[in-house]
């Protein structure tokens, strides 16, 4: 369950900054319904996914050399997210302005995940992550159902977090101007930070 949170939690953390994928599942909820935003946020989530499964697997063979340097581990991860909270505020300085969407809830789903798969930043936190997890956990038995739960908290907590913010675009969301959403990067940016500098302490 432990490396389930993790992952869930370190998904959810990477897909709060309000980035271009957040704002493709927004202008989907608006012009096209919820269920087509959510459909970008599942193809968001599915790259999470990828991301972490290849990270899982590649993590054993850099495990044993962050074993020698596993204090620092968590240093070079609260670095990321203090760095994906930095990048937040400063996209909240960029107003979005809405855009067409056009398509059916395939092309939204392939949107999402296209546009997850080219944040460069993605794949290394995970790897990064999973081959802390992977040093932890090395002389476990169950390393297979570990890695599993690894990529699966990753994708749902990335989903948990694109299916929140459409909920509240299909709520409020037509009756607010939409440059609003790009400023909730000034939410999403400071919590980043502090979540980044209390793990880089540890």
């Amino acid at each position: 369950m432990e490396p389930f949170m993790s992952a869930w939690v370190l998904g959810l953390s990477i897909a709060l900054p309000l980035g271009p994928v957040s704002l493709q599942c927004v202008e989907q909820s608006l012009a096209q319904g919820a269920r087509s935003g959510l459909a970008s946020g599942a193809g968001a989530a599915t790259s999470h996914c990828l991301h972490a499964a290849v990270a899982v697997l590649g993590a054993k063979a850099i495990a044993l050399p962050l074993a020698a340097i596993n204090g620092r581990v968590n240093l070079v991860l609260g670095l990321v997210l203090t760095l994906l909270g930095l990048r937040s505020l400063l996209l909240a300085r960029v107003a979005a302005e809405p855009r067409a969407t056009i398509g059916s809830r395939g092309i939204a789903y392939l949107k999402g995940a296209g546009l997850a798969l080219s944040n460069p930043a993605t794949p290394l936190t995970y790897l990064t992550f999973a081959a802390a997890t992977a040093t932890a956990t090395a002389r476990t038995t169950d390393m297979g159902l570990q890695q599993t739960a690894f990529v699966c908290g990753a994708g749902l907590g990335a989903l948990s977090c694109y299916a929140s913010l459409i909920a509240l675009t299909a709520l409020v969301g037509r009756h607010l101007p939409h440059s609003l959403f790009s400023r909730l990067h000034l939410v999403s940016g400071p919590i980043l930070i502090v979540m980044g500098l209390m793990m880089a302490v540890r």
